[in-house]
């Protein structure tokens, strides 16, 4: 029998998305270390020792998709269209979940119609929250407003209420997790995490990478080109979300096709623009949602560059490290401590094309040191993402939580 608390994992993530694949991984990585973690998804639900079932039963209005329908159309009023969220319909009863059989309850993504704000403080369980992204402690958008983000037309903004709805809604003692130093911090800073009464200090634990489909180069899978060297870019909304980066990468193109011709270039996940024209030879692989496939081109590239400007962690390029790909980013977002400077990539001080030219010019030239640090960058998945002191974190946390409880 296992002495390790036993959580309830709760996320309303679409399923495929980052958020999703983060908590999946940390889910199966409980229970690879003998502790029994549940989970809740408005798809399903599934508990120890039981066969998976539907969750709609679980839901106020019995039916995932109406809470959902209900929220998204509340979300509407507030027309920025980018990442809203109130959550404050119906969702989750929270009477189901102050019942289950669990120790706490871990908190992943709450999204539109999965779990109300307003029913946080009726779980009647310890609650640890993972910062996907800074959505918790924000009003209602996942990240600081990038740009010209104001509502238009007949369109409201919502976030002086939300922030006061989350001011208020959540408990005290809530324990939250970043999965950066950088996260952490942009969490300290905001309105809400410094509204709460005697705030636990936010925990930092990075996302597990899977070692069964991450892993270095195989001998009977591609290899990598010293003639014709391979630029990799991509990920979720790579190309439409300004937080990405794309913009700082976009004006490069003719550069590194005057300079560096022997280099091929290829993206993967989001479409990439219409009528873009392509200096050099660009191939675009589509969303990849086979971790092997996705692994399998990881290893064929010779360098990833993930200028993200705001992201809490950094999915990709931890699995690129892993594969042994040498990751180009900036230092100050959360990719910064995925990436180890110069051991297992190469970190940018600015956030400007001329500073991402200047980076990448340093290992475009240079194959021995991208060799170097390919061996490196698979050391550092191993000792930093690996599942098993990741989840051995999560549960030394849970018991902190739960002696801070006096349970």
């Amino acid at each position: 029998m296992s002495t390790w608390p036993r959580s309830l994992q709760l996320s309303g993530a679409p399923a495929g998305s980052g958020s999703d694949i983060a908590a999946q991984r940390l889910r199966a990585a409980l229970q690879a270390q003998g502790a029994q973690a549940d989970w809740i998804s408005p798809l399903q639900r599934c508990r120890a020792g039981e066969a998976d079932r539907s969750s709609s039963a679980l839901f106020w209005t019995r039916s995932a998709t109406t809470s959902r329908l209900l929220g998204r159309a509340l979300d509407r009023l507030d027309r920025r269209r980018n990442g809203i969220h109130l959550s404050i319909t119906p969702g989750l009863r929270s009477g189901v979940l102050r019942r289950w059989q669990a120790d706490l309850i871990h908190l992943h993504w709450l999204g539109t119609g999965f779990l109300s704000l307003l029913s946080l403080g009726r779980l009647g369980k310890p609650i640890v929250w993972t910062l996907h992204d800074l959505w918790p402690v924000l009003g209602v958008l996942p990240y600081p407003a990038w740009g010209d983000a104001a509502p238009t037309g007949l369109g409201f903004d919502f976030d002086p209420l939300e922030v006061a709805i989350k001011q208020r809604a959540i408990p005290e003692g809530i324990q939250f997790i970043a999965p950066s130093p950088w996260a952490a911090q942009q969490a300290e800073r905001s309105e809400v995490f410094q509204a709460l009464r005697q705030p636990r200090p936010i925990a930092v634990i990075p996302n597990a990478v899977d070692p069964f489909f991450f892993e270095g180069p195989q001998e009977s899978g591609p290899r990598r080109d010293p003639q014709r060297p391979l630029l990799l870019f991509g990920g979720s909304n790579a190309f439409s979300d300004p937080r990405k980066g794309w913009q700082l990468l976009a004006p490069l193109l003719p550069w590194l096709a005057r300079e560096y011709p022997q280099w091929r270039c290829a993206s993967f996940g989001e479409l990439p623009p219409a009528g873009l024209h392509w200096p050099q030879p660009w191939q675009h692989h589509g969303l990849i949602r086979d971790p092997r496939q996705l692994a399998a081109l990881y290893r064929s590239a010779d360098l990833l560059v993930v200028p993200s400007q705001q992201e809490t962690f950094g999915q990709v390029a931890a699995e690129a490290q892993a594969c042994g790909l040498p990751v180009v980013a900036l230092a100050d977002s959360g990719v910064g401590s995925v990436v180890q400077h110069l051991r297992s990539g190469l970190l940018l001080p600015q956030f400007t094309p001329e500073a991402l030219q200047q980076g990448l010019r340093v290992l475009l030239e240079d194959p021995p040191l991208r060799q170097a640090l390919s061996v490196q960058a698979r050391q550092r998945a191993a000792d930093h993402f690996h599942p098993q002191p990741v989840a051995a974190q999560h549960l030394h946390l849970y018991g902190d939580v739960l002696a801070g409880t006096g349970l």
